[in-house]
């Protein structure tokens, strides 16, 4: 499957941080689901996407941010069909784990996993269909099955299943306890007139008997079917009709689509209740992310790692600067040598000292440091100063002293006295800021610290937007990206590859690339890691491109994923780091504390005081490097509120009134997910609706949504034409604008269940969301 390059680039998705190898694993199981779908489709199998992937694809048009697995449902027949010849279609790499083929003897869930490989692996092939994601990757089936309509048959079923359950287990995996649970399986074997063989793997025998009373009521016609451990466990909620999943639509999913149930917004409430838009990210279920147990059985069988950031205590605690001239303490040095040499000079004019010793020494020594001066000039202020050039003047007449010329005082006079004179005048030392931007996209974080500094009229600024390579499936560096397009029109761009930062040595830098070889999606220029800068910089400011909602110490996935950025180098070696409010500090303080214990290494060499600093935690040094700059650190879609793109100019005519002011506009998005059963009715309300707002001088903004023109209905091609052709109503095809622009732009929603809605709330906007249609029975 094709991702766009900067797919495997670190994000923030509603609020919460991805790291760029989650973005790996979820590729390598799209791909995996990809095979699947095509092994369905050839031999007419339906699935769908189950419930957390099913609340993605509406929610979130993907993978919900903070979850890393795959979920989708089969009924009982198709699921059977799959095993017994589907499973074969795809690749030979593919395997099937639970139910009969449990094989390993290590899987005891009723919910059968395809992976794509049961070992690690680092085959190319392999690495390169699977986007550089070395560990197994897969996607969980959960069955479901038909139960009896009669509403007491079905209480007797569901309670006999419960029995079952509880047996299955009650014998341990290792069937170590199998005497003492030799009541419970005689009990089985007299009910069903079955054999359970006592010698052999009794654990797989209870399981496989059990799954095959799940499916008593296969290939009979019913109303409702459930996936039976929910249904005994959780309660008749999760009972799904029949009608239900056996009507598909495709919904778009990250750069596929999945098919899900078409009455999507019923299915989800039956899983998570009525109101399932809102975010909830607390819940465990199973180790996150899903790749740390074999990240941990590699690395204890290879000694490999995942690349992980780590320094030694040392490093954390001094600023290793490189070594060179402080250019204020030198020009101090050498102003005071200077006048020193001045007033031997006058002496020496009005006759009152006849030693020239004195003077000879302070002339060598001022040669000395006049050389070295003169070069910290060029490297401050470039060549071609005057400054330098009356410093080479002076060397020359100190050099014929040496070689035994008497000294004219008078000329010595004149050339210090212009020297001093023309070093005030051009040599002020102004204040040199750095600014190091990831690209136009993210310089809204920078943007308030560069006005900031540029009220200085003291300050010289220069902005390099970094060049960024995309990284391949090899972590080789594949599109290259200058990231400079959008900028401020006032801000000029300085060239990456031409800034010496050796011989600029800037007073301070704000920089945002904080991973510096860290990242699996993405690489910047190595001169510019922050290991190197911090060598010839003063002060470093890290600004991370990264705003985390409501972070938490409770949130284990949250706090999981942001310690890949706030565990970089970029944060680790800064002098300070701007956040956006006082719980973000805490827990970043929170993350750096843990992770500096577990991150750092120490050697012989280390000191032992710094031993005993490391052991503390580093508290005051996060403590003091953590600074809250809220006007800083504000999330993509506030910023971009507050600005206002005009994303619609090519209608200003139609949003604008005669007075100038732009109208009203209210965003209408068509992508029905309720029991609509006229669509006739559907499609009628979303023109009643359009011309309804024109009437009341409000600006319709339509999208019909891809997924909803897929079902190819007279109706819906009726419904575009309509939009498309009504008079001042803004027509946009899916997709064209992001929803974060949209709901920017636009004022209020009116439409269905969709991610958009999600924006439209976080900017605290009106919602509405359009009414069920069914037909009168």
């Amino acid at each position: 499957m094709k991702f766009d390059s900067t797919y495997f680039r670190d994000e923030i998705r509603d609020g919460f941080f991805v790291h760029s190898f989650m973005k790996r694993a979820w590729a390598a199981q799209i791909e995996v689901m990809n095979d699947f779908d095509e092994a369905c489709k050839k031999h007419g199998l339906q699935y769908w996407a189950d419930a957390g992937t099913m609340l993605g694809a509406v929610r979130h048009n993907g993978c919900i941010p903070w979850d890393d697995d795959i979920d989708i449902a089969m009924k009982r027949e198709d699921y059977e069909k799959f095993m017994e010849v589907g499973l074969s279609d795809m690749p030979d790499c593919y395997n099937a784990i639970g139910g009969k083929h449990n094989e390993s003897n290590e899987w005891w869930e009723f919910i059968t996993r395809v992976i794509n490989e049961k070992t690690i692996h680092f085959n190319d092939e392999r690495l390169n269909k699977y986007h550089g994601y070395m560990y197994n990757a897969g996607l969980d089936i959960f069955v479901f099955d038909a139960i009896p309509d009669d509403e007491k048959e079905r209480a007797a079923f569901k309670e006999e299943l419960e029995v079952l359950l509880d047996v299955t287990a009650a014998v341990a995996a290792d069937d170590s306890n199998v005497e003492e649970c030799e009541g419970l399986l005689s009990t089985i074997e007299r009910k069903y007139n079955v054999k359970i063989d006592r010698s052999y793997r009794v654990k797989n025998q209870l399981f496989q008997f059990t799954e095959d009373q799940f499916k008593r009521y296969s290939g009979i016609n019913v109303k409702d079917y459930v996936q039976i451990v929910r249904w005994i466990y959780w309660g008749d909620k999760h009972i799904m009709p029949n009608d239900m999943i056996s009507d598909l639509v495709r919904l778009d999913f990250e750069n596929t689509t999945v098919p899900a149930p078409r009455r999507y917004n019923e299915a989800l409430m039956t899983y998570f209740g009525a109101d399932y838009m809102p975010f909830v990210r607390k819940w465990e279920g199973h180790v996150y992310p899903m790749y740390v147990k074999q990240a941990k059985i590699l690395e204890e069988e290879t000694g490999a790692t995942l690349k992980r950031f780590k320094t030694s205590i040392k490093s954390l605690v001094e600023c290793e600067k490189e070594e060179r001239e402080d250019f204020t303490a030198l020009s101090t040095q050498f102003s005071d040598l200077m006048k020193n040499t001045v007033m031997q000079v006058e002496d020496l004019i009005r006759k009152e000292t006849d030693d020239t010793g004195i003077l000879f020494d302070l002339l060598t020594e001022s040669q000395n440091l006049a050389i070295t001066f003169g070069n910290a000039i060029e490297g401050r202020f470039g060549e071609g100063t005057k400054t330098v050039s009356l410093l080479e003047n002076f060397c020359e007449e100190c050099y014929n002293l040496s070689q035994g010329m008497a000294p004219d005082a008078n000329t010595l006079y004149d050339i210090i006295s212009k020297i001093r004179e023309t070093a005030t005048e051009e040599l002020k030392d102004r204040k040199k800021v750095l600014f190091l931007a990831t690209g136009a996209e993210d310089w809204y974080y920078l943007d308030p610290l560069y006005r900031e500094e540029k009220e200085d009229s003291e300050c010289d600024i220069t902005v390099i937007t970094l060049p960024c390579w995309d990284l391949g499936n090899f972590s080789e560096q594949t599109v290259c990206h200058d990231n400079r397009d959008g900028y401020p029109s006032d801000i000029t761009l300085t060239d990456a590859e031409t800034y010496d930062i050796k011989k600029e040595c800037p007073d301070v830098v704000y920089y945002q690339n904080i991973m510096d070889g860290y990242s699996f999606g993405e690489m910047y220029p190595e001169k510019y890691y922050i290991a190197e800068i911090k060598k010839y910089a003063k002060k470093l400011v890290c600004v991370p491109p990264f705003v985390v909602d409501d972070p938490d110490d409770n949130d284990f996935r949250m706090k999981t994923m942001m310690a890949e950025f706030v565990w970089s180098p970029g944060v680790a070696y800064s002098d300070v780091v701007y956040v956006a409010d006082e719980k973000t500090k805490h827990t970043f303080k929170k993350i750096l504390m843990e992770e500096s214990a577990k991150r750092t290494f120490s050697d012989d060499t280390e000191e032992p005081s710094l031993k005993k600093f490391a052991s503390k935690g580093f508290k005051s040094v996060w403590e003091k490097k953590i600074v809250v700059r809220e006007d800083v650190c504000r999330e993509r879609i506030f910023y971009k509120n507050e600005k206002k793109p005009d994303v619609f100019t090519e209608w200003s005519d139609i949003i604008t009134d005669e007075s100038g002011n732009r109208k009203e506009l209210v965003l209408i998005k068509a992508k029905p997910g309720y029991n609509i059963e006229d669509i006739g009715l559907y499609c009628d309300d979303i023109k009643e609706s359009a011309d309804r707002f024109l009437s009341e001088g409000k600006i319709p903004v339509v999208i019909v949504a891809d997924n909803f023109k897929r079902w190819e209905l007279d109706e819906i091609n009726e419904l575009c034409d309509y939009l498309k052709n009504k008079e001042n109503c803004i027509y946009l095809e899916d997709k064209r604008i992001s929803d974060e622009d949209l709901a920017c732009v636009c004022d209020s929603y009116h439409g269905d269940i969709d991610h958009v809605q999600t924006c439209f709330e976080k900017l605290k906007k009106p919602v509405f969301i359009i009414k069920q249609f069914k037909v009168e029975k």
